[in-house]
């Protein structure tokens, strides 16, 4: 933490310790450690004496003006992904939000840690997590509610092996806009940059589709343990608005994700080399001070004994030796045969040390299928009116994971299906009314003849009908005319 955030932190937790038993006697809560420093408040577990369970506990000022909107949210929303609202309490200065507390760790934990003991997610786990992800959004949207702060450090677990237990948290940036359009339109620009959408980045209006955006780089992030599709570590805010200018549609490829892959596995594969040979070392030494140790022991024996046992040490050691050079070049092919025969390389992450034939074999073996690059396509279209809604995303084969039903189209696909089916059915009226010409001009001239005298008899017709219906008009217009003066001469009379 900076010194300013001590600062704060020292601040808050001076007022807290003054107001222990007023939020004991009255708000039936004891805070205790401190868990969490955000932008906008702290995150303590505490003690909650009504539901005789422990909970977490958000303390934010009340010179911050974003809590009553979070605690307003929080009390609108119940949903199984996204994190417990209990109730608030308030002081003079402070403002205690009691939610559930969740001991599984964050999302960017469960990345972490998957990608320390080489643990990729498989794509049904990664399925089952952008479910439980799109179903919070879709909930948090149908109620007129934008998180505006969707990253894997807010998304929480009751338990971290349960996928299912995922909860949305930290709604200290959303905005609602109940009893308004069910579609508003906002400018200001708040979040966590890497997480933003183009046009929040650019400072353009938006609306709900800054949340899919952010739920798109957390589906790569899934599917690459961690990886940015364009954030690189050191990358300036300038160099990253370039690149994203520069995206188009589709702008997601299969080999990108697999190269993010391979080269973490290569990585990985060299760093535990690199202990194994560690391991084979000390081994080694402890090996040979043991034998120093019974050379010491054993000194005042006999000369053969000590001749028996010189030839016993030797005979070991290289049985030893020959048996851990079998072993070590077993394991190197086990390795290989792991990481599609990949040879391990000094583990830089040079883009320029994938070979095409260890594309190939990766492609092939298909760690990311068609159906995920797909979705993630849709979720990261750079035009917010080309993107996916929350509901498409969850009708997606790669969610549902019934891999052959259709892809759903954006609202974008959708006008330009509509449009191509207008166009091709004038095009059809053109041609139909070409060939009806074509008919007509090969006629006789009599049937010619016969076919305009009907069309002047309907013309005709209808100029009767016309004519006819206007002196109907004209003497119902008269007649109304003549009986209102009627009634007004015979009202004066009376």
């Amino acid at each position: 933490m900076t010194s300013q955030q001590n600062k704060r932190v020292l601040e808050i937790e001076d007022i807290i310790i003054s107001n222990e038993e007023y939020l004991e006697e009255y708000c039936d809560l004891r805070i205790n450690k401190l868990i969490g420093n955000g932008s906008f408040g702290l995150v303590y577990t505490g003690w909650d004496f009504k539901e005789q369970s422990e909970c977490a506990v958000k303390v934010i000022k009340r010179t911050n003006n974003y809590y009553d909107i979070e605690a307003q949210i929080l009390q609108d929303l119940s949903h199984p992904n996204i994190i417990r609202f209990r109730r608030v309490c308030e002081t003079k200065k402070l403002v205690y939000i009691v939610m559930e507390y969740l001991q599984g760790g964050t999302l960017k934990d469960l990345i972490e840690n998957r990608k320390a003991n080489q643990q990729p997610f498989t794509e049904e786990e990664s399925s089952t997590l952008m479910k439980n992800i799109l179903n919070a959004v879709f909930y948090m949207h149908e109620n007129s509610v934008i998180h505006r702060d969707l990253k894997p450090e807010n998304i929480l677990f009751g338990d971290s092996k349960d996928l299912n237990s995922l909860r949305v948290s930290d709604f200290g940036l959303s905005t609602q806009f109940k009893g308004e359009t069910p579609f508003k339109i906002y400018s200001q620009r708040c979040g966590t940059y890497i997480y933003m959408s183009p046009e929040q980045i650019n400072d353009s209006l938006y609306s709900k589709g800054v949340d899919i955006w952010a739920a798109g780089i957390i589906m790569y992030q899934l599917l690459t343990l961690g990886k940015h599709p364009i954030y690189k570590s050191g990358m300036s805010k300038e160099q990253y608005n370039k690149i994203l200018k520069n995206k188009k549609q589709d702008w997601i490829q299969m080999q990108d994700i697999e190269k993010h892959i391979l080269l973490f596995q290569k990585q990985f594969n060299a760093q535990k080399q690199v202990q194994n040979e560690d391991n084979n070392q000390k081994q080694e030494k402890k090996e040979v001070q043991n034998e120093d140790q019974e050379k010491f022991i054993n000194g005042n024996s006999e000369k053969q004994k000590e001749n028996l046992g010189k030839q016993s040490t030797q005979i070991n050691l290289q049985s030893q030796s020959y048996y851990k050079n079998e072993n070590k070049s077993n394991n190197l092919e086990k390795e290989k045969q792991q990481c599609n025969d990949i040879p391990i390389n000094d583990g830089t992450l040079s883009s320029t040390s994938i070979e095409q034939n260890d594309k190939s074999q990766i492609i092939n073996n298909q760690i990311v299928s068609e159906q995920a690059v797909s979705l993630l396509n849709r979720l990261l279209q750079v035009e917010q009116n080309q993107r996916y809604s929350a509901h498409q995303g969850l009708r997606h084969p790669w969610v549902t994971r019934n891999l052959d039903d259709e892809v759903p189209l954006t609202v974008y696909e959708n006008q330009i299906v509509i449009q191509n089916k207008m166009k091709l059915a004038n095009q059809m009226k053109a041609l139909l009314f070409i060939k009806y010409m074509q008919k007509w001009g090969s006629l006789p001239a009599q049937s010619q003849n016969n076919i305009q005298d009907k069309e002047q008899k309907i013309v005709g017709l209808t100029k009767n009908c016309d004519q006819k219906s206007i002196k109907q008009q004209n003497e119902n217009q008269s007649q109304n005319k003549f009986d209102n003066e009627q009634y007004k001469q015979k009202v004066i009379a009376e």
